[in-house]
C-alpha cells in the first residue's frame, strides 16, 4: 500500500487535517474503510468526507458510495447554530479547503467568520450559514449546478439570436475560440468553435462582454511541449490581434487530467515558453483542473484562472481548492441549450474584468488625451478638523477610563479591552466596522465599548456620531482637503493593526476598485463617452464639483462617485498616520490626538498626496505610477489575500474600464503632489 500514516509536514501535511483523518477513522471506518493520516487533503480524502455527510445524512455504509449525487443532495440540511456532526462536518471541509478554523462540533464565530470569506471567494450566496449551495461547494469541484452566474462558455457563434436569449437568461460575459486547428484551410461557415468575422462587434453591441480562450490539441500529455507553447502564444496574439481584441488575459487550454509528476514534465514547461513569446500587452490565464491552475500560477506563468470544475472526477479538482487567482469557474453544461445550442455555465469572481470591445483598427491608434484633473470641492463651510480631534482627545481619556471598569459591562469572560489607540479607532470606524464585508478585512467593532458609550457618556456619543455615524458630515483641513472620519478610522486601523488584508485594499485600492464600477455603470448609461476622458472625470472628483467634460455632455452625478476627493484624502492620511503609529516606540493616553494634531497643523497637499509612495507606488515617473498601481491592483498575490476586493467592488467593469481607472489615478496624484 502507499497509504501513509504519518504527518508528511514535508509535502504540506496539516497537523490539523490529520487529525481529522484520525477522527474519520475512529468513527466512521465502516463508511470509509481506513484512510490515510498524512495531513493531506486529496481524492481519497474528499471521497471519504462525502462518505462522511453521507452517514450523517442516514445512509447506510453500503449506500454511502461517495458520489455527490441527488440522494444526498436531497437531504443536506441548512445549519447555523448548535452542537452536531453537521458542525463538526462544516468545520472540517472548510478547514480542508485552507481556512484556518480548528474543527468542532460546536458553532461559533470562527466558523462564520471563515464561511463569510468562503462564501464571498465562491461567488455564492454569503448568508454565514451551511446551507445546501454551500455544502456543494465545500465538498464537490462544481458546487451547486444551479446557482445563479452571469457568464458562460460555448464552440457556438454568437448570433443576434443567441446573444439576445443569453442577456434575457441573465448571461452578461461569454468565452468564445480565437481560433481552431486547420482554420486557414476551413470555410467560415464550417467552423467548428472559432470566432466569426464580425461576432466580436455583434457580441459588444448586445451589451455583452467576452473573454478569449485559446485551444488546440489540448486532450494529450504530448500536446504539451515548449515548442508547442511558443508557437501557441505567437497564434494567440495574431489571432487577438486580427480579431481586435485589445490587451487582455487570454486562457490557454489544458483538457487533460495531468498527474503531479506530468505537470512538472510537460505542462510547466509548456507554459513558460507561453509567457516567453507572449507579446502586445496580452497576459496568460490558464484553462485546466484546480491544481493545474494552481501550480501554473504560482510557477509565475498565469495571472488568471478558468477553472474546468465541470471535470468532477479529474484527478486535479478532487481535493483541491480553487485557486486563488481564479477568474471563471466552469461549473454545470447545458447541452442543447434553447434546443439550438451547448453551454457552459460559468461563475465569474470578477478579479479579471472581461472584455467590453473591440478594436477596430491597428493602423488608427486613439489619439492622447490630454489629463484634466477634476475641480477641487470649496471646503470654506465645512467644520475644521481641529474640533473633531477635541472629541478623539475626550474619547481617548474615556476609553481609558473603559480599561479599568470593562469588566462590569462585558458578559463574554473572554473579553479583553484594545490600547487606548486601538480602541478609540475602532470606535470612530464603528459605522464599517459593525458591517462584516469590511470588518473581515479589518476587525469588528467592540459592542461592549459601543454599548458603554450609549449608557455612559451618550452626549459625547452624539457629538461623535456627527462625524463618525451612519449619516454624517465631513470635515476641511488648512490646505483645502477634506475627511471622511469613519471611512478615514477605518483605513488608519486596517494600515496599523490589520494584517488579514494588503492594507491598500482596505484602502486607496478598495476605493479605485468601486471607481471601476461606477466608470462601467456611466458608461453604460451614457454610451457616448470616451472611456478615458470619464474616468479623468470621475477618478478623485467630489459630487459637489462637476468637471467640465460632464458639463458639456449633459451628465448628471447621480449614479455617484465612489473613488472619490475624500477618499485620496482619507487614503493618503490613513497611510502616513498608520506607518507613524507602527512606528511608535510606545504610546501615551493622547497618541492619536497628538499625531493628528501635529500632522493636520502642517498639512500641504504635497505632503498628503506623496505618503502614497510609502504604500509602494512609484512616483519617479508618470508610467512607473501608472504601472505600481496596476501591480496592486492585479498582482496576484494581492488576490490571494485580498479577500476577492477587486472581484466584489469593481462589478461587472471591463478590463479597459479598470485600466482607465488605474491610469486616471497615476494622473491625479502626480497633479495632486506637485
Amino acid at each position: 500500500s502507499m497509504k501513509q500514516f504519518k504527518l508528511l509536514s514535508l509535502y504540506g501535511g496539516k497537523e490539523d487535517i490529520r487529525v481529522t483523518q484520525q477522527a474519520v477513522n475512529s468513527k466512521y471506518k465502516n463508511y470509509t474503510g481506513i484512510i490515510p493520516t498524512d495531513g493531506l487533503y486529496g481524492r481519497e480524502m474528499n471521497t471519504a468526507l462525502i462518505q462522511v455527510l453521507q452517514a450523517v445524512e442516514g445512509f447506510t455504509p453500503a449506500e454511502a458510495t461517495g458520489n455527490f449525487g441527488n440522494g444526498t443532495r436531497s437531504r443536506l440540511k441548512t445549519i447555523s447554530e448548535g452542537t452536531s456532526e453537521w458542525v463538526w462536518l462544516a468545520s472540517v471541509a472548510l478547514t480542508c479547503n485552507g481556512y484556518s478554523l480548528t474543527p468542532t462540533s460546536t458553532w461559533n464565530n470562527a466558523i462564520v467568520s471563515a464561511l463569510y470569506k468562503f462564501q464571498a471567494e465562491h461567488v455564492i450566496p454569503v448568508t454565514g450559514k451551511v446551507d445546501p449551495t454551500t455544502w456543494m461547494s465545500l465538498l464537490t469541484s462544481k458546487g451547486d449546478p444551479n446557482r445563479s452566474c452571469v457568464a458562460c462558455d460555448t464552440r457556438f457563434e454568437i448570433t443576434d439570436e443567441f446573444a439576445e436569449c443569453l442577456k434575457a437568461d441573465g448571461y452578461r460575459i461569454v468565452g468564445r475560440y480565437l481560433s481552431e486547428p486547420d482554420q486557414k484551410n476551413t470555410a467560415e461557415k464550417d467552423y467548428f468553435k472559432a470566432l466569426r468575422t464580425g461576432e466580436l462587434e455583434r457580441i459588444v453591441s448586445h451589451g455583452l462582454q467576452y473573454f478569449p480562450i485559446f485551444q488546440e490539441y489540448s486532450t494529450e500529455l504530448r500536446h504539451f511541449t515548449a515548442e508547442n507553447g511558443a508557437r501557441h502564444a505567437k497564434e494567440a496574439v495574431a489571432s487577438a490581434k486580427r480579431l481586435g481584441v485589445p490587451p487582455t488575459v487570454i486562457y490557454f487550454a489544458v483538457d487533460y487530467d495531468a498527474t503531479n509528476p506530468e505537470i512538472s514534465s510537460n505542462i510547466l514547461p509548456y507554459f513558460k515558453a507561453v509567457k516567453e513569446n507572449m507579446h502586445g500587452g496580452y497576459r496568460i490565464g490558464i484553462y485546466a483542473s484546480r491544481n493545474i491552475c494552481t501550480r501554473v500560477s504560482k510557477a509565475g506563468y498565469a495571472v488568471a484562472s478558468f477553472v474546468s470544475d465541470m471535470s468532477t472526477g479529474f484527478s486535479g479538482n478532487l481535493g483541491f481548492s480553487i485557486p486563488s487567482n481564479w477568474a471563471f469557474d466552469q461549473f454545470h453544461e447545458i447541452p442543447g441549450y434553447k434546443g439550438k445550442w451547448d453551454l457552459d455555465r460559468v461563475a465569474y469572481s470578477g478579479r479579471f474584468g472581461a472584455v467590453g470591445s473591440v478594436n477596430h483598427s491597428t493602423g488608427n491608434p486613439q489619439s492622447k488625451i490630454t489629463y484634466v484633473a477634476p475641480p477641487n470641492p470649496d471646503t470654506s463651510r465645512l467644520t475644521k478638523i481641529e474640533k473633531v480631534i477635541d472629541l478623539i482627545q475626550q474619547l481617548e481619556s474615556v476609553y481609558d477610563k473603559w480599561r479599568k471598569v470593562y469588566q462590569k459591562y462585558a458578559v463574554v469572560l473572554e473579553y479583553h479591552p484594545l490600547s487606548v489607540t486601538q480602541g478609540v479607532i475602532n470606535y470612530l470606524a464603528k459605522a464599517y466596522m459593525t458591517n462584516w464585508k469590511f470588518a473581515i478585512a479589518g476587525a469588528f467593532a467592540d459592542p461592549f465599548f459601543i454599548i458603554f458609550m450609549e449608557k455612559e457618556y451618550p452626549a459625547l456619543k452624539d457629538k461623535l456620531d456627527t462625524y463618525i455615524g451612519n449619516k454624517r458630515d465631513e470635515v476641511a483641513d488648512i490646505s483645502g482637503g477634506k475627511n471622511d472620519i469613519a471611512h478615514f478610522a477605518y483605513t488608519l486601523y486596517c494600515y496599523a493593526y490589520s494584517n488579514l488584508a494588503p492594507d491598500h485594499w482596505t484602502g486607496w485600492a478598495g476605493d479605485l476598485a468601486t471607481g471601476m464600477d461606477d466608470l462601467h455603470k456611466y458608461l453604460q448609461k451614457y454610451p457616448s463617452l470616451d472611456r478615458m476622458k470619464t474616468a479623468y472625470a470621475l477618478i478623485g472628483s467630489d459630487s459637489s464639483a462637476q468637471s467640465e467634460y460632464f458639463k458639456a455632455n449633459h451628465v448628471s452625478n447621480k449614479l455617484g462617485i465612489r473613488c472619490n476627493f475624500t477618499d485620496f484624502c482619507d487614503d493618503a492620511d490613513a497611510i502616513y498616520l498608520g506607518m507613524n503609529l507602527r512606528n511608535a516606540s510606545d504610546e501615551n493616553l493622547h497618541t492619536l490626538s497628538d499625531m493628528m494634531t501635529t500632522y493636520y497643523s502642517s498639512i500641504t497637499a504635497q505632503k498628503r498626496y506623496t505618503a502614497y509612495a510609502q504604500d509602494g507606488l512609484d512616483f519617479s515617473s508618470f508610467k512607473a505610477l501608472e504601472n505600481s498601481i496596476k501591480a496592486k491592483m492585479y498582482g496576484c498575490l494581492e488576490k490571494i489575500l485580498g479577500f476577492g476586493l477587486l472581484a466584489r467592488l469593481a462589478g461587472e467593469s471591463t478590463d479597459e474600464e479598470r485600466d482607465a481607472c488605474c491610469i486616471a489615478m497615476a494622473h491625479y496624484l502626480l497633479a495632486k503632489s506637485k
